[in-house]
């Protein structure tokens, strides 16, 4: 489902497969699959960013929110930046 949700989204994006507690730094996804090996996610509506990824989990999580917690089956989309026009 991970490479259906990118092709509709233009971006990788997957869906968890565990819930995500409070307590907890990693995440259990489908697929981190186009992802970067570190970066900045969408958990549903809540901005993380995570240290490295095996391949079907977002290590070293952080949250500057902690609005846990996020249900499994939550997409999971890469933050992306955009340049602001010249």
């Amino acid at each position: 489902i991970g490479r259906e949700l990118e092709y509709v989204h233009g971006t990788p994006t997957t869906m968890s497969n565990t819930p995500l507690l409070a307590t907890g730094t990693d995440l259990v996804v489908e697929s981190t699959l186009g992802f970067p090996e570190s970066g900045a996610i969408w958990v549903g509506d809540v901005y993380a960013t995570y240290t490295s990824k095996l391949a079907q989990i977002f290590q070293g999580l952080s949250t500057a929110t902690r609005l846990l917690p996020i249900p499994e089956k939550t997409v999971v989309t890469l933050h992306t930046f955009s340049a602001p026009p010249e």
